[in-house]
């Protein structure tokens, strides 16, 4: 009977460890954007943003614009940097404008950053290996972990948890067996030995869960890992979403201090 319960807990951990839920919103956002004029060879502008709550498997379309007071719109194309496509998110993004190569001159502007489009190119069956050592980790490199309900730390915690008290409770059965063999009590014998075996059986029921977990997510990252890679040979990688890149749209007109050439 007892077995029948690990079995059934065993079922279902490895069912929870394969099982993900997806949203199709990108959680991605442009944020912390801010420009600043420089003397490089003439004049031209950087640009700092950041690209927020992004998935390593995300690649983003990144486009620059600036609006002036008579609400007249630049699109930089002298830039270089953190423009264009492929872009990856992170902190620290930078895009350099050379101004007067696209401009005469300019007034008063503001800056914007928007994501324009948005792709995923999760990696393969190699990442599997990134879940030998850490349950979990190599899910985020093979599909977009931000959209899931069942996030990756959750098999982290649960199979740490469940290996580190299986472990936990083979100590207590070693302890309570050497107190049954130096005990000369003999109303104590029974009572360390039933110890001892409910300690014993709970160590090979919680770690072999919590392996269970382990296994079955290493299996269902290089089984993902094969299926990326089978779709990458038909087109390099999908657009999942699309935005359009307008002030206020998706991380909004993000505003740094205003500069007038």
């Amino acid at each position: 009977m007892y077995w029948k319960s690990a079995l059934y807990f065993l079922c279902i951990s490895i069912f929870i460890s394969s099982f993900n839920i997806y949203s199709q919103e990108s959680k991605a956002r442009i944020a912390n954007v801010s420009f600043e004029a420089v003397e490089m060879e003439g004049t031209k502008l950087v640009i700092h943003y950041d690209i927020v709550n992004a998935s390593p498997v995300e690649r983003f379309e990144i486009e620059l614009a600036f609006v002036d007071d008579e609400e007249y719109y630049y699109y930089p194309k002298s830039t270089t940097g953190d423009v264009g496509v492929d872009i990856k998110g992170g902190k620290g993004k930078r895009i350099i404008w050379d101004v007067f190569q696209d401009e005469d001159e300019v007034g008063r502007i503001k800056a914007f950053v928007n994501i324009s489009s948005i792709r995923e190119e999760p990696g393969g069956p190699v990442y599997a290996l990134l879940s030998v050592p850490v349950p979990g980790l190599g899910d985020i490199y093979v599909t977009n972990m931000k959209n899931t309900v069942i996030k990756p730390y959750y098999k982290t915690i649960a199979c740490y948890g469940l290996v580190g008290y299986g472990l936990y409770q083979k100590t207590q059965a070693t302890k309570y067996y050497d107190e049954y063999l130096a005990s000369t009590d003999t109303d104590e014998f029974d009572d360390l030995y039933n110890k001892a075996n409910s300690a014993n059986r709970q160590f090979y029921i919680f770690t072999s869960i919590g392996a269970a977990i382990w296994i079955s997510d290493i299996v269902w990252v290089a089984a993902r890992g094969f299926s990326n890679n089978k779709k990458s040979q038909n087109t390099q990688a999908y657009l999942r979403n699309r935005f359009t890149a307008v002030p206020n749209a998706y991380g909004g007109m993000n505003i740094g201090y205003v500069l007038t050439f």
